[in-house]
Parts: C-alpha cells; sequence; structure tokens
C-alpha cells in the first residue's frame, strides 16, 4: 500500500483543486478516494462504508495519506480506495439490498450489519457472471 504525506496541506482544498480540472471525467476512474469519498459515491452513510470496507472486507485501502491537522492535534492517516473498485459493487454483490441500505436514517441498523464477511475464495466473481449480471454479451468481431 502507497503512502503519502502532504504537510500542512487541506483536504478541503485538495478536494477543491481536484474539481477544477477539466480532464476529471477521465481521471475519474482512476482517483483515489477517501472514505467519506468513497460513501458518497457508492450512495451509502459512511458508517456503512466502513462496514464494506472493515468487517465485510470487500474493499482494501490501496494507498494512504497523512493530512497534518497542525491546530487539532497533529497528523491522521487517512486510507484512499480505488474509484474502480468501488464502482461494480452493485454488479459483484447482487444479493445485497443496496436500496434498503441507502435508504436507511441516522440512528437506525444497517442492513448491511447483518451480512457476514465472504470465506476464502467467496469473494471472487469472474467476469463471466459480472457480464451475466449486467446483461451485455460478448462484442461481435468484425
Amino acid at each position: 500500500m502507497g503512502h503519502t504525506t502532504v504537510p500542512g496541506l487541506s483536504a478541503q482544498w485538495s478536494v477543491a483543486a481536484l474539481g477544477h480540472r477539466r480532464d476529471l471525467p477521465t481521471l475519474d476512474r482512476h482517483v483515489p478516494l477517501g472514505p467519506d469519498q468513497a460513501a458518497v459515491r457508492l450512495g451509502v452513510r459512511r458508517t456503512d462504508f466502513d462496514l464494506i470496507a472493515g468487517r465485510l472486507g470487500w474493499l482494501a485501502p490501496v494507498a494512504s495519506v497523512d493530512v497534518d491537522h497542525k491546530h487539532h492535534g497533529g497528523a491522521t492517516t487517512v486510507p484512499l480506495y480505488n474509484a474502480r473498485d468501488i464502482a461494480p459493487l452493485e454488479v459483484t454483490r447482487p444479493s445485497v439490498n443496496w436500496r434498503a441500505g441507502r435508504t436507511v436514517t441516522g440512528g437506525r441498523r444497517s442492513p448491511l450489519a447483518a451480512l457476514h464477511p465472504a470465506g476464502p475464495g467467496g469473494d471472487r466473481v469472474f467476469l463471466a457472471e459480472v457480464a451475466r449480471i449486467a446483461r451485455v454479451g460478448r462484442a461481435p468481431r468484425s
């Protein structure tokens, strides 16, 4: 896992600077996301994302960054997740009731909390299965 230290860099400044890039649509799938941004991308609460990445083990950080909060007690290490790993979760986890996970209100137990981590080898999804779930086939040969 890569690790980058950014002394004195404000996380809000980084996000704002990234938002002004004209090539953002092409970078989007390659940009590492912090847990808050990843939860927004997936459409779930941050606590639910922590379940997905932590206890359930469906995502692993690809890097981390130290954000220095000089006035608030020092640096904090923030894990970063690949947007490409987040995007197919709905397709590769069709048994999850994503709608219920997205509509649960604050103070209520998440339906994701009832799920169990995948066993060894049980977390593997082949491309043929993803294609079947997404209802796509092979491209015609020219």
